[in-house]
């Protein structure tokens, strides 16, 4: 990781959850030996901060504290190996009604021990963007350091292992909704500059039309209480919008950092809802196939990325990004990996441009409501990602409040369903009823996950 990476994965550090824990032998293994570490630690600092040594009594507490730090951590890949963590008193995290495994001050004396043996790296306080951009404040960064890496490889714990090693073995209950602000949020359109969005937009008032919104919003929520899962955060669902009913509209699981839309793919796997495996329901291509139906284009192929002599994931990636910005992107952003900044950026645009012609001008598809009220010409290109996204998220919508009318469970993913197993089929009909209502085409559809997932090590 080199100076600019590092400091792009500290401004972007997701925050830390404390809800898991050690789950294999190796994990657990570790956990105790970090657990010995800072026992001592805490011990040998008792003659100039006071209290009481560790004894034998309060190890499996301290235990317990530890496992919790080292999932938080170890959890994070090589590419963002940081965490933030707000050390005001009012934060969600140290809230009762979270259950988090330990207080406050109780954490920070851990980390600090942990950071005295090497084992974690502290960054100073510095503000931080929330959802959509907007600042939230300051936090401190804490990331597990090379020593601890290789520490936890001396265990078999290892990157490609942390899905298997630390799981979610504490879940609190979702946030309460107070307001319908808590349900549905629109903000106002983004600074843009020089073609790039700044900052977004500040919340603003609900335009007409919102209460039908809020209701489906009650109704999802309404019909998610009650469920018992494991393997993820318990949902509490929002949907955000831009500055109108044609903009954005994506759901949003709040206020966990464990939430089945933040996870790996390969912890999703293990999720249960009500004692039952789930199965992800996707709209394959989603935004390419979206877009070329509004274009009025041919729907794209069994494999739309496939392009002969590029690599189909950097394909993919260009497809995307340039369908979520709203125009063909003329460089690679700062964040992605080397493999995909390999192939050129002219090479991608030409090929693409052979494939589907109708990427030449994305913001073609604008409805005049959609750009009603633009501030210039320059948020045409991100109106026009916003209103994809907002088609991608009626179909969700729609097909969601399909299965609700049949009493099946399904959660919003921002191109699919995630279903137990056994709705897998009530989802792909659905999802088929739902695209084919707006689109007057049937989607390309992917099913992950039906089969059970691997053993734990």
């Amino acid at each position: 990781m080199n100076d600019r990476q590092r400091r792009d994965a500290i401004a972007d550090a997701s925050f830390i959850s404390l809800a898991r824990g050690p789950l294999t032998p190796p994990s657990k293994a570790l956990t105790d030996h970090v657990a010995v570490l800072v026992a001592t630690s805490l011990s040998a600092s008792v003659a100039t901060t006071g209290g009481r040594k560790v004894g034998l009594k309060a190890m499996p507490r301290l235990t317990e504290e530890v496992g919790a730090i080292l999932g938080a951590l170890l959890i994070c890949g090589p590419s963002r190996p940081y965490v933030a963590v707000q050390r005001r008193d009012g934060a969600a995290l140290w809230r009762p009604v979270n259950k988090p495994p330990m207080g406050k001050e109780r954490f920070w004396k851990l980390a600090a021990a942990m950071t005295a043996e090497g084992l974690v790296e502290e960054i100073p306080a510095i503000r931080f963007l929330g959802s959509f951009g907007r600042s939230d404040g300051k936090a401190t960064r804490l990331g597990a350091t090379e020593k601890l890496r290789e520490l936890a490889a001396s265990y078999g714990c290892t990157a490609e292992t942390r899905s298997d090693d630390w799981g979610i073995v504490r879940n609190p209950p979702p946030p309460p909704v107070i307001t319908p602000a808590d349900l549905v949020e629109f903000r106002d359109w983004p600074e843009i500059r020089n073609g790039k969005v700044k900052s977004q937009g500040n919340r603003h008032p609900f335009p007409p039309d919102v209460p039908g919104v809020v209701a489906g919003v009650e109704r999802l929520n309404h019909a998610c209480d009650g469920l018992i899962v494991t393997g993820c955060a318990r949902p509490r669902f929002t949907r955000i919008y831009g500055p109108t009913l044609f903009h954005g509209g994506r759901f949003y699981a709040t206020g966990q950092a464990d939430s089945f839309q933040k996870i790996r793919k390969e912890e999703r796997r293990r999720i249960t809802i009500n004692g039952e495996p789930v199965a992800e329901v996707d709209l394959k291509a989603a935004f390419l196939s979206i877009f070329l139906a509004y274009a009025e284009a041919p729907a794209p192929d069994a494999d739309p990325y496939a392009i002969e002599g590029l690599p189909r994931e950097t394909v993919k990636r260009f497809v995307v990004l340039s369908l979520q910005s709203g125009q063909l992107k003329r460089r690679w952003p700062s964040g992605e990996s080397a493999a995909v900044r390999e192939t050129p950026i002219k090479a991608l645009t030409e090929a693409v441009k052979a494939r589907y012609p109708a990427l030449s001008d994305v913001s073609s598809v604008l409805p005049p409501e959609a750009v009603e009220g633009i501030p210039s010409e320059s948020h045409r290109a991100w109106a026009a990602g916003q209103f994809l996204m907002n088609i991608e998220a009626q179909v969700v919508n729609h097909a969601i409040s399909i299965m609700v009318d049949q009493g099946a469970v399904a959660w919003p993913m921002h191109d699919g369903l995630i279903v137990p197993v056994t709705g897998v089929e009530v989802a792909r009909e659905a999802l088929e009823r739902s695209y084919w209502e707006r689109l007057d085409r049937l989607p390309m559809i992917e099913v992950i996950g039906a089969e059970p997932p691997p053993p734990p090590r």
